[in-house]
């Protein structure tokens, strides 16, 4: 089956610049404004529902709340011999309101649903219960990496280590993530210091941006352990900070689907310690590629990286089996074959052309 790709996004966006680049067709004529803002609503509106006739689109799949319901309605209005199927895909564990307005939108105007992992299941569960949404219009694609730019081969393991001064052979511990509440990092902080005890020179590599910077730093002075955290903002170069670790860490406390920093880290042959979030569950396959403990718990954080510091076959064997898993099971081709079967389920043309 072909297909043509239209993206939509507004002016200006990286998204747009980088979707010309590559020679994707492009709508821009749309705000997709947090909020209700009815002037923008409107514009968008009737900006999509003319795209979508004058190109005979096929398919519509949104993919946040502004352009579901920007795109739904438009898709609704279109004449019908013109109406595209339209997909939404959800991609966080952020609670959905049993409100009258949502119901109406998945009843009504929602054909099918993609979730990110069967966790995000357990949010809409009155909407199933209730007949709103039918389970087997429900399907789980996970998100994907690049595995090509997470390759440990030819990763130099002692160049990051140098720029950041770390000694070579001290243990370090990574968390590529937003310093945001509910990435946890307090729990990992309280967790290593009570590591120092055993690995006084173990060092973690914090890298991100986010609101609660101010407040970490905080709370690792007042544990004792500046000179151990570093703090590295938002880096490009995540494979290179990844290859410099001997764990990586993502100790959420809410909110991760599908994580990518869990993905990304077994690509590049490192074991894993996450928590029991979202669906964390469903990539790490616990004991095997790495180990799932409970959130909010700093004790089991320090128990779970503690065995793994202590053994580097176990360490090896977990890197190697998370690299294997991830080279199956999250890559672009994956996702891209798992989305075109949702698409041929709700239709049979030889060629869709769909707009995201």
């Amino acid at each position: 089956m072909g297909i043509d790709v239209a993206v939509a996004a507004p002016k200006g966006s990286v998204l747009v610049k980088k979707c010309r680049d590559a020679g994707v067709q492009t709508l821009d004529d749309v705000h997709f404004s947090k909020g209700f803002r009815p002037v923008n609503f409107c514009h968008d509106v009737r900006s999509i529902k003319s795209f979508i006739v004058a190109n005979r689109i096929n398919v519509l799949h949104t993919h946040g709340a502004q352009d579901t319901w920007s795109g739904a309605v438009a898709a609704a209005r279109c004449p019908k011999r013109s109406r595209p199927a339209v997909v939404r895909t959800r991609h966080n564990t952020f609670p959905v309101r049993y409100s009258a307005v949502n119901r109406f939108l998945y009843r009504w105007l929602i054909d099918r649903l993609i979730i990110v992992s069967d966790s995000v299941m357990e949010r809409y569960a009155k909407f199933i219960e209730s007949g709103i949404i039918m389970q087997n219009h429900v399907s789980t694609i996970h998100s994907c990496i690049r595995v090509e730019q997470f390759d440990p081969e030819g990763m130099d393991r002692e160049e990051t280590r140098v720029a950041l001064d770390i000694p070579r052979d001290a243990p370090v511990i990574v968390v590529a993530a937003r310093l945001a509440r509910e990435k946890g990092h307090k729990f990992l902080l309280e967790a290593v210091a009570s590591l120092r005890t055993e690995f006084p020179d173990v060092f973690v590599l914090l890298a991100g941006e986010g609101n609660q910077e101010s407040s970490l730093k905080a709370l690792t002075r007042e544990l004792g352990l500046s000179d151990n955290v570093r703090f590295l903002g938002f880096r490009e170069d995540v494979p290179r900070v990844l290859a410099a670790a001997d764990v990586s860490v993502l100790p959420s406390i809410d909110c991760d689907a599908s994580s990518a920093s869990i993905k990304e880290a077994m690509a590049m042959q490192l074991p894993v310690v996450a928590t029991r979030i979202g669906g964390a569950a469903e990539i790490i396959d616990d004991e095997a590629d790495g180990l799932i403990v409970l959130p909010g718990d700093a004790s089991a954080l320090a128990g779970a990286i503690r065995r793994l510091l202590r053994d580097p076959a176990l360490r090896s064997r977990m890197g190697l089996a998370g690299r294997s898993k991830v080279i199956n099971r999250f890559t672009e081709r994956k996702l891209a074959t798992d989305t075109l079967t949702v698409y041929r389920k709700m239709m049979e043309p030889e060629s869709v052309k769909a707009i995201h």
